[in-house]
């Protein structure tokens, strides 16, 4: 039998405003909840000069980790963090690439990216396709911070 995940992350920057709606997000964390996999929300919450981010996460967002007392977590993130994640989304750049991979062990991950004017979405089976290199290195850091958060959640 296949074994698929998925793994979403979003980041909404601050300027997105509050009436941003999530209706999408809301289906899919109910699909990933029951296929398996893990929705992580990035939300910024304050602006340059003092960038600052809080971590929402649902599911777990790597094999092997130790259950979860509760479904869902949120930290804030240290500035430094906050700061390398801002970094590396000025960094993204995309060259279209028409050749994708499926298969049936893996997983589906999604970046989802929401700014005023711009609502972004990148969806890829296990590895960035060629010239997403950018945007895989995103999706890497917001998974490493959720892996981070949620441990740290898990024992307070």
């Amino acid at each position: 039998m296949a074994i698929t995940n998925f793994y979403t992350v979003t980041i909404k920057l601050a300027d997105a405003g509050a009436n941003v709606a999530y209706a999408d997000e809301k289906l899919d964390l109910q699909r990933e909840s029951l296929l398996g996999g893990c929705h992580i929300h990035i939300t910024e919450t304050g602006t340059a000069p003092q960038r600052q981010f809080i971590l929402h996460g649902r599911g777990q967002p790597a094999y092997g980790l130790p259950p979860h007392p509760t479904d869902d977590w949120t930290e804030p993130l240290q500035g430094e963090e906050s700061d390398h994640l801002y970094h590396l989304l000025s960094q993204i750049e995309v060259v279209f690439s028409p050749l994708g991979t499926v298969g049936r062990d893996g997983s589906w991950n999604t970046l989802n990216i929401v700014s005023r004017g711009i609502d972004m979405q990148f969806r890829w089976w296990v590895k960035p396709p060629e010239g997403w290199g950018s945007v895989g290195a995103v999706f890497e850091y917001a998974m490493e911070l959720a892996r981070r958060t949620y441990l740290i959640s898990a024992e307070a």
